[in-house]
């Protein structure tokens, strides 16, 4: 005798059952909001679905991004990985995502992936060292290979130095 199934259990089926269609990440990502709905925590869902709690809270910001995205994600155009992980660290990401899909199709692809993803900012990496001669710090740009001083009351300050003329100021006060 078949037992009957509660409606949690019929919603958990239609993300671990092998009969049929695979599901696409949007559908998955409506089926795990109805466990949300049911007051199941992403932990619950991640452990009865047998996948770990990042899955799930990348499916729920797959569901919560705006129509737009979802559209591109379901045309296609840009992976639900993309979309997420975009949609996390940019405010803009709609329109970064957009112009990704355009830049894309400029160059004959069909889907943009992240190299077509145009960076705002790029991160610089920063190192200190101290100024010869006021012991406060110099800051190197380390994609200029410069040196920068900050504003104080200095010989150098407001000045940009080349590694070469730090390496001169180190020996002239040693």
């Amino acid at each position: 005798m078949q037992s009957k199934l509660n409606a949690h259990e019929l919603v958990v089926d239609l993300l671990t059952s092998n009969e049929g269609l695979p599901l696409t990440l949007l559908q998955k990502a409506k089926v795990v909001k109805r466990l949300v709905d049911f007051d199941w925590s992403v932990s619950d869902i991640a452990k009865k679905i047998g996948v770990t709690q990042k899955v799930v809270s990348d499916l729920l910001t797959l569901l919560e991004a705006p129509p737009e995205i979802k559209t591109l994600v379901e045309e296609n155009k840009i992976s639900a990985t993309l979309a997420v992980e975009t949609l996390k660290e940019d405010p803009n990401a709609v329109q970064t995502l957009t112009t990704a899909v355009e830049n894309a199709e400029k160059q004959g692809k069909k889907r943009a992936t992240k190299k077509h993803v145009e960076t705002k900012v790029k991160a610089i990496q920063l190192e200190v060292k101290p100024c010869p001669f006021c012991g406060d710090l110099l800051v190197r740009n380390e994609e200029a290979e410069m040196w920068r001083h900050e504003e104080a009351l200095c010989y150098l300050s407001g000045a940009t130095v080349s590694e070469t003329e730090k390496d001169d100021w180190n020996t002239r006060i040693k």
